[in-house]
């Protein structure tokens, strides 16, 4: 039974984070700073990579925290509402700081190339919104396994 949940969860996370990849995708462009550089244009293949990645990645919420629950003792309610919670909020955060540090980045670059009046072009591959999002939620699970694990056995082994 158990099996069949946490499938259905994959099943459903993976079909939402295909779906609104596109919605993802321009929210996230919304929040760079790109007044003097310009993006390369999408493809449909790099549409769909993304959406299909973008799946893959929420999908694997509902895998982290079976890891979680197999590594450490939660049996409380609010332990695994915190284990999950922890997972999501390290997530956005390094979302966040990727878009910090792109905006950070174009804002050198176009301080840099404002003397040769040109334009930067930035591929499209290069901003990996996604894959930020699935390390911050590697973090948030190693996190909540070190934050709830049985403390009276050695971390590592023995």
């Amino acid at each position: 039974m158990k099996l069949l949940v946490y499938s259905l969860l994959v099943f459903v996370l993976f079909v939402l984070g295909y779906n609104y990849y596109e919605q993802f995708f321009l929210y996230s462009k919304s929040l760079l700073e790109l007044e003097n550089l310009s993006l390369d244009k999408r493809s449909i293949t790099d549409k769909n990579n993304g959406a299909i990645v973008l799946g893959i990645v929420l999908a694997t919420l509902p895998l982290f925290y079976l890891v979680i629950r197999k590594t450490t003792n939660l049996n409380s309610i609010l332990g695994q509402g915190t284990s999950i919670f922890l997972i999501v909020v390290f997530g956005v955060l390094f979302w966040r700081l990727r878009i910090f540090g792109l905006n950070e980045e174009f804002r050198k670059l176009t301080d840099y190339v404002d003397s040769f009046q040109t334009v930067p072009n930035v591929e499209i591959e290069y901003l990996k919104f996604d894959i930020y999002v699935l390390m911050g939620f590697i973090v948030g699970a190693l996190i909540a396994i070190l934050l709830f694990r049985d403390k009276s056995k050695p971390l590592l082994g023995n």
